[in-house]
């Protein structure tokens, strides 16, 4: 044996501890996470159901949990640091939650279990994941800046009031520096980044390599037969094949397909990074495949599952919006696609037609409440997709009862009168079963006799609970509503001067076009366009360059097939596919305007490559889209097979250490000490410590950090 390859199997043994520890991080997180959106659906009192798939309920369970789990972190750091207590509290709710949801756990263990090739390719993306996420972070980027002090000063304190004074970038507020400090205890310690990224990562990955499973089981017939345990083997078995021998048709499922090679280069990549572009990227992935999951055409589609897609869709993207506040802008325009695509998915031709009939619009409102007319189109959007409700008639405008016909159960009760001139039609409705009833004119009614949107309140509250939280985090830290926003602010005597705040804004600006040059040069005129595009032409090909000339084919391929004419597969959604370039363009523009850097995109990049691709396989025959996924496969497994780490770490268990700075110590005018690195400005895990000291900083009650900081002069209030 040579010495080469000694070294290596050398190598794999020292990473197994490491790998171990990254995969039990991973367990536990998952147990937080899925427990916790566990909790979540018992709460909204969804009765158990299994006309959707277990893998789609543990999909959008987990990022309720990891949403909900955020909140819950960022209420409780209002209060106290993010110690070892913390993230224990954490792991035994999501306990009670996986205990109260035990059975929904188990079905989807023995829907997984009953594909044995996906649960071994599964193992192996753990497994080689495992082994990436063994790595150190970069050391040239923002770690050491202000991403592990972030994580380090929450670990020691509480939301301390004026931190910004400290530096400005620890008001960042990017939650996924408090997720590692949560990460960083025990085993972990020093190293929470390690496991954190799979958090991410690892649902969408699995997403991916269900997709294309079910496409081989659906489009290759030699795949049928592989079943690895025939023990395993259970009737209902044949139930499944018969249902997965109709060819794959979903958009969802290609564009998962169409994404896997990025996904997997990305997970390559950026495994223990400390950025926040590592979240931003998957919950732009989430959020986007949610939307997909919403407009496409489906044939089972019931009202929880819908309610539960939504919910998750609203909830992640109050969490995305917390990683970074530029994502507001793409999440919003996917709400109110996905709310457009819920409203046709229900059939409705006119929510609102009395704005342009007879009277006006107070006058209805004053009817019905402006309030119930809200929750009536709220209600509509979580309600009752399936379930037909009719109403007795009554030309007096008196109270009236209704009766819900769903699934062979009928139940009445009544509800106020309601304006008359709402109509609202429903698709294949059948004869009512009672004589004299007529079918509902009014959404209110139609979801009101559904529980469906019990669980899309709960998850606008719990957005509601992030941002509020998040926003405190803030005011808090800075004095100001939003940072670096100067808009509003608040007259307390941590408040950060103004023109501190209007200078970081505009360094954001300035570096993400040109990082060379001062924010006055830059932002006074628009000569930064010719390096910024040079800059755009060095980087790697496949993170911009070669999203966009896949979706740019695509398009070119779709526009050729519609100019020929032939009859070929709709395009699969319920709204026309051209309503899906808005959020991604909005964003695109938005993005432009504010930080052009290719990197603060996110998922941008892949989602203008990935979903023209998606929609051009819908649109060709199955011997084009064989080939195409055979391709595609060939990439995602490429990085897997010739990309494996045998190198261990030289901190404690094999992880990498925090580097350790020269650092000295600086007095301010009130006799604070606090250290300053002697060179650089990368303060890493010393705390308290800042790259930039202020003569001026001083406690607030003068005797401890706990207190928080403020400024001796009268700076602090310009």
């Amino acid at each position: 044996m040579s010495d080469a390859v000694f070294q290596k199997i050398h190598g794999l043994a020292g990473l197994s501890l490491p790998m171990s520890l990254v995969a039990l991080g991973w367990v536990a997180g998952f147990i937080v996470t899925v427990g916790i959106g566990s909790l979540f659906w018992r709460v909204s009192n969804q009765k158990e159901s299994t006309f959707f798939s277990p893998l789609l309920w543990m999909f959008c369970t987990h990022w309720l949990g990891m949403t909900a789990a955020t909140a819950l972190i960022l209420a409780g750091h209002l209060f106290v640091p993010i110690s070892w207590p913390f993230p224990l509290v954490l792991l035994c709710i999501g306990s009670l939650g996986l205990v109260s949801s035990r059975k929904r756990i188990w079905e989807s263990w023995t829907y997984v279990r009953r594909n044995p090739v996906f649960l071994g390719a599964l193992a192996a993306i753990f497994i080689w994941f495992a082994n990436h996420s063994t790595r150190g972070f970069s050391e040239a980027g923002d770690a050491g800046l202000y991403h592990i002090p972030s994580a380090r000063w929450a670990e020691a304190y509480r939301t301390l009031p004026g931190l910004a004074h400290i530096h400005g970038r620890l008001a960042f507020n990017n939650v996924n520096f408090l997720h590692i400090a949560a990460l960083d205890h025990g085993p972990w310690n020093n190293a929470g980044q390690n496991p954190l990224s799979g958090l991410y990562y690892l649902p969408i990955a699995a997403a991916s390599l269900w997709a294309f499973y079910a496409f081989a089981r659906r489009s290759f017939t030699w795949t049928r037969g592989l079943r690895f345990a025939r023990i395993f083997h259970t009737p209902k078995d044949d139930d499944i094949e018969k249902r997965e021998a109709r060819p794959a048709t979903h958009l969802s499922h290609f564009f998962l397909i169409a994404a896997a090679p990025y996904i997997i280069r990305s997970m390559h990549e950026n495994a223990a990074e400390t950025t926040g572009d590592v979240p931003a990227l998957c919950v732009g992935l989430v959020c986007w495949l949610l939307v997909l999951l919403v407009v496409e055409k489906r044939q089972a589609s019931g009202d929880q599952q819908l309610s539960l897609i939504l919910s998750t869709l609203m909830a992640t993207v109050a969490l995305g919006i917390t990683v970074k506040l530029s994502f507001i802008v793409f999440g919003g325009a996917m709400l109110l696609i996905s709310c457009y695509a819920a409203s046709r998915r229900a059939g409705i031709k006119s929510l609102v037609p009395w704005l342009g009939n007879k009277g006006t619009l107070n006058r209805h409102v004053s009817k019905a409440g402006s309030f119930k007319w809200f929750r009536a189109y709220w209600n509509m959007c979580g309600g009752a997709w399936s379930g037909q409700i009719w109403e007795d008639g009554d030309p007096r405008g008196g109270s009236f009862s209704c009766t819900t016909q769903r699934a062979g159960i009928s139940r009445r009760s009544a509800f106020p009168p309601l304006p008359a001139h709402t109509s609202v039609c429903t698709k294949n409705v059948e004869k009512p079963a009672h004589p004299g009833y007529t079918r509902s004119t009014c959404p209110y009614l139609r979801a009101k006799a559904l529980a469906g949107s019990r669980c899309l309140w709960l998850a606008l509250l719990l957005s509601t609970l992030l941002g509020i939280a998040w926003i405190s985090r803030f005011v808090i830290m800075t004095g100001f509503l939003v940072y670096p926003n100067p808009a509003i602010h608040f007259n307390v005597d941590w408040k950060l001067p103004t023109a501190k705040v209007i200078d970081e804004a505009n360094w954001v600006k300035s570096w993400a076009r040109d990082p060379d040059r001062h924010w006055r040069e830059v932002l006074s005129n628009n000569d930064w366009l010719g390096p910024w595009f040079e800059r755009i032409k060095q980087r790697r090909l496949y993170k911009e360059w070669i999203p966009l000339g896949v979706g740019a084919f695509s398009l070119a391929a779709l526009g050729f097939l519609s100019l020929l004419g032939r009859k070929r597969a709709s395009h699969g959604t319920r709204i026309h596919p051209l309503l899906l370039a808005i959020p991604p363009v909005c964003a695109i523009v938005f993005w432009f305007h504010l930080a052009p850097d290719p990197r603060f995109a996110g998922a941008l990049w892949l989602i203008l490559g990935a979903t023209p691709l998606a929609f051009l396989l819908l649109k060709t025959p199955m011997t084009v889209r064989k080939p195409v996924f055979l391709a595609l496969i060939l990439l995602t497994v490429w990085p897997m097979v010739t990309r494996f780490r045998t190198r261990p770490g030289d901190g404690r268990f094999g992880f990498y250490t925090i580097p350790t700075p020269d650092m000295t110590r600086f007095e301010t005018r009130s006799g604070f000490k606090i250290a300053v690195p002697r060179h650089g400005r990368n303060c890493w895990g010393i705390v308290p410590s800042t790259p930039s000291p202020n003569p001026s900083l001083a406690l607030r009650d003068g005797q401890t950090i706990r207190s928080g900081f403020k400024l001796e002069t009268n700076d602090a209030r310009p």
